[in-house]
Parts: structure tokens; sequence; C-alpha cells
């Protein structure tokens, strides 16, 4: 069963590795209801805030793909 999951991701470096965390999140738009993404103004750094509405293997397999790559963290919660 769906439930519904907050996703947040930091990502270092984003000008080097936002293509790979987009090329994730695209692989699972299909269960992502929303996406909110905060650059910081004085680093290369960015957070991004996803909703997903997805079970526990969906959320695991998001989460550990995105930490395959290297300078994003990655903290989920079910809600």
């Amino acid at each position: 069963m769906d439930k519904l999951n907050i996703i947040g991701i930091r990502v270092d470096d984003r000008d080097d590795r936002a293509a790979s965390v987009q090329k994730v999140l695209t692989n699972y738009g299909a269960k992502i209801s929303g996406r909110f993404g905060v650059p910081a103004r004085d680093k290369q750094d960015g957070l991004i805030a996803i909703v997903m509405e997805a079970d526990a293997s969906d959320v695991h397999r998001l989460t550990s793909d995105l930490r395959n790559i290297e300078g994003v963290a990655v903290n989920s919660m079910n809600v």
C-alpha cells in the first residue's frame, strides 16, 4: 500500500551533480507528487524536498539511488 513520504535531499556542488540527481528523480516521477528546491545563495549547494506516494520498497530504492551519487545526502520520513 502506498503511503505519503517526505524525502529531503542535500546536494553539494549542484552544478556538478544536478544532472545525476535529476535522472534519478525522473525515474521515479510517476510516484512523486511534489518537489520544492532551495538553492543556497552563498554556496553551490542545494536542498530538495520531495513528496512521494509510494510503498517502502520504492522509497528505499529512490533513497539508495540518490545516496550512490557522491555529495548527495538523503533523509526520509513516512507521514
